[in-house]
């Protein structure tokens, strides 16, 4: 369990993230759910200083304001500060 969504299975993997086919208990809807781990995002430096971690946090600031048919539509961002990991909910 993530929050309120039940994992049903693993749909793949890459060098960042794992994507994760869920169920949302309260609505039945199921989503895809990208985790990430936080703490290998902010060891690996992009250049000028900045980290993927940071990144991927400024694309998630243009994901929140952006909604159309061709781009994935970002449903919800789970960002514990205390859990290792950050999970977006698309």
């Amino acid at each position: 369990m993530i929050n309120q969504y039940k994992v049903e299975k693993i749909l793949g993997s890459g060098s960042f993230a794992t994507v994760k086919l869920c169920t949302d208990t309260k609505t039945g809807n199921q989503y895809a759910i990208k985790q990430m781990n936080k703490k290998i995002l902010q060891k690996k430096f992009t250049g000028a200083g900045r980290t993927a971690y940071d990144c991927v946090l400024e694309e998630l600031k243009v994901l929140k304001k952006m909604e159309h048919s061709n781009i994935i539509y970002l449903h919800e961002i789970i960002d514990d500060p205390n859990k290792d990991y950050i999970y977006l909910v698309t």
